[in-house]
């Protein structure tokens, strides 16, 4: 199947790793002390570590935060670096002599402070917050060592305190990594709640190597146009397929750099066929009503993935309880797997139908729970939806923290613990956004609305 992504679009998440060399750019330049850029070469250069000191020193300087809001990240922070350990960023940073690494997720920008935003702050409060509240809960020595020993468990731990953050609010008992059946076998949840007990397996999906390929080639040339059409005050209009080599595609964008101008002096449209096939027409003025450029995106077999591994998890899961299978897929998923028309609600009863007859060969597996990561961009979650699917499902689109919202789909067994545990993991997902202000307030911190700055509505010329 194939799907364009324009640059109107919400864009592809998870790409946009900070630069090699880190320096902090905040809005206040001038703020940035000339000893903590000169650290910042240092790492680069391989010779120094990055400490949690500096990678947060940037809060400081937050016009995002109110100084309420400073304290409390900060407090954050301090629960997440006592957590990981002092040398858990300096061991993953990919700079330096180890620049191949695997990129670090907190040097990302939906985590790093220099990225002075408010959702990176609640992810911030949300993880210390996750940390500190379920510190005494069994099993978290476990989490911590996976967490501090593999960076590859970094999302899938993350999901995991998701979950036990969630059923936590909700009165039930968290263990982590409890053993199930044999001494050696372990699953990454117990919840327990008076008489009534579930396991839990998690696994969070990343983008196949196709899809991330395109997505990648699809950011580089919609920049690189966007650029263009800034320039030359020109419109890109029609779709370009992906598979261009490097060496070929920077030699396009300078051509097509060529032609813009050339629109621009001479007011005439030009038509251009991209090296891997396609249409692109070049017009003059900017913008053009009706007019956008967009690239194809392929991907794989994402419905066999999601069998693959619920067959995998229902085999590692068994256990004394029922067992709840909770994957975490990319919002890219859920919009790739069907044209942007598609209704939502005949997507997820097509899915709910599909995981029923799955689900029907485990009878120890109660449900499963698919769910997208938070996507920006959107007003597909502006209105916060429940609804109640045949075939023992649930499907909600929440607002987690604006504006980020997800959509989710709760599949049930048909027997009654199932539809049961179905309504609480509905519950959970559905009240979601409001699961950090509830947080903080255990903790005695005020809620999010002040800790950040409100957002100032543009002002209007009334001249």
């Amino acid at each position: 199947m194939k799907r364009s992504w324009s640059p109107t679009q919400p864009g592809p998440e998870g790409l946009g790793w900070a630069v090699a060399v880190p320096v902090p750019a905040p809005r206040d330049t001038q703020s940035v002390d000339s000893v903590e850029v000169e650290q910042w070469v240092a790492i680069e250069r391989g010779e120094a570590q990055l400490t949690w000191d500096l990678w947060s020193a940037s809060i400081e300087r937050s016009t995002a935060l109110t100084p309420a809001g400073k304290r409390a990240v900060r407090a954050m922070v301090d629960a997440i670096a006592e957590y990981l350990g002092e040398d858990w960023l300096a061991r993953f940073l990919p700079s330096g002599a180890r620049r191949s690494r695997a990129g670090l997720p907190l040097m990302s920008w939906h985590w790093w402070p220099t990225n002075d935003v408010p959702h990176v702050y609640a992810r911030l409060l949300e993880l210390g917050s996750r940390l500190r509240l379920l510190q005494g809960s069994s099993g978290m020595a476990d989490l911590r060592r996976n967490l501090r020993r593999d960076l590859g468990q970094f999302t899938h731990s993350l999901l995991q305190l998701e979950v036990g953050g969630l059923a936590a609010r909700a009165g039930w008992g968290v263990t982590f990594e409890p053993g199930v059946g044999n001494e050696s076998s372990r699953t990454d949840l117990l919840l327990v709640k008076d008489r009534d007990a579930m396991l839990v397996e998690v696994k969070g999906f990343l983008l196949d190597q196709q899809s991330s390929e395109d997505l990648t080639f699809s950011r580089r040339v919609s920049m690189a146009l966007l650029g263009i059409e800034s320039r030359e005050q020109v419109t890109f209009d029609g779709e370009i397929e992906p598979g261009i080599e490097d060496d070929k595609l920077a030699a396009w964008l300078e051509e097509l750099a060529l032609l813009a101008a050339d629109v621009a002096r001479s007011g005439l449209v030009i038509e251009t066929t991209p090296p891997s096939g396609g249409r692109l027409v070049i017009q003059p003025g900017y913008p053009a009503t009706g007019a956008g450029h967009s690239t194809t995106i392929r991907h794989g077999d994402e419905w066999r993935r999601i069998t693959t591994a619920l067959k995998a998890k229902a085999e590692q899961g068994r256990g004394d309880h029922p067992l709840w299978l909770r994957f975490d897929e990319t919002s890219q998923f859920w919009a790739l797997t069907v044209p942007p028309d598609y209704p939502r609600r005949l997507l997820h009863e097509r899915l709910a139908r599909g995981l029923s007859a799955e689900l029907a060969g485990f009878d120890h597996v109660a449900g499963i729970v698919l769910s997208s990561a938070p996507t920006a961009g959107s007003t597909v979650g502006a209105e916060d939806t429940w609804e109640n699917l045949d075939g023992h499902a649930t499907s909600l689109v929440c607002t987690t923290q604006p504006p980020f919202w997800r959509e989710s789909l709760v599949v049930a067994g048909p027997n009654n613990a199932a539809m049961r545990q179905r309504a609480e993991w509905s519950s959970w997902y559905a009240t979601e956004g409001s699961w950090l202000d509830w947080a903080l307030d255990r903790l005695g911190v005020p809620p999010l609305a002040e800790l950040v700055m409100p957002i100032s509505p543009p002002e209007v010329d009334s001249g």
